[in-house]
Order: structure tokens, then sequence, then C-alpha cells
């Protein structure tokens, strides 16, 4: 009886989630302008989702010291810089349960000047949205 109970448990635990019926649905406030990007130009602002294609720096522009999430779409790798140096990151975390967000990578910003950079990417075009925490 306690295999068969232990055996139905591990069975119940391999088993995945349902897929999600909808994408990007009831997403958490801070990452609501997720779901209206435009295309960017050469800067972005917090609370500001674009796509553009990665092969070029973004330009951020921080005014509050704070925490700072940079959430992507696509696999790639996260740089911020500022004057000259790379940022270490705080860490980073998946996007919500069916969302399209794939990652956030964490900053500790000072008000300043910053470059985004993505690379080791294959993505043509990348959704891109700096967050305040």
């Amino acid at each position: 009886m306690l295999i068969t109970l232990l055996s139905a448990l591990l069975l119940q635990s391999a088993t995945p989630p349902a897929a999600c019926a909808t994408t990007d649905q009831n997403l958490p406030a801070i990452l609501r302008p997720w779901t209206a990007p435009t295309a960017a130009g050469t800067t972005v602002q917090p609370g500001q989702a674009v796509t553009f294609a990665p092969s070029g720096p973004l330009i951020l522009v921080i005014t509050e010291a704070g925490s700072y999430g940079v959430a992507i779409d696509q696999p790639a790798w996260v740089d911020v810089a500022r004057d000259g140096g790379t940022l270490h990151s705080n860490g980073n975390s998946h996007g919500p349960a069916c969302s399209s967000v794939r990652k956030i990578v964490d900053f500790q910003l000072q008000p300043g000047r910053y470059t985004i950079n993505l690379s080791r990417t294959q993505a043509p075009t990348v959704r891109l949205l700096v967050i305040r925490r």
C-alpha cells in the first residue's frame, strides 16, 4: 500500500502543468507595459516596452536610484554598462507563468546614463522592458 501511494505521488509530481490557455494575461501591474511594445529608437525609459534588433545598444537614463530589472522575451545575455564598465547583475529570474517574459535580470542603478547590450542571441528582434523593483 505504501509503495502504491509513493508511486502515485511520484507520478503526480512528474505530470507537467496544463498548457496556458492565453499568454501575457493577468500580468502583475509592473509588467503591464509588456503587452504594448513600441519600436525602439536608441533609448528606452523604465516602464517602456520596446522591440528592437539586438545588434546595437539601447541607452537607458535612470533618474532615481534603485533596483531595476531588464525583462526580455528571447534567450540572450543582458549587459548593462556605465562609463565603459559592465555592471554585475544582482541576479535573474524567469517571467511569470503563462507570460512571454523569458527572464528578468536585476541591476542596482544610480541616476545616470547606461547602455544595454544583448548578446548570445539568434533572435532578429527582442522585446525588452526595464522595470523598477
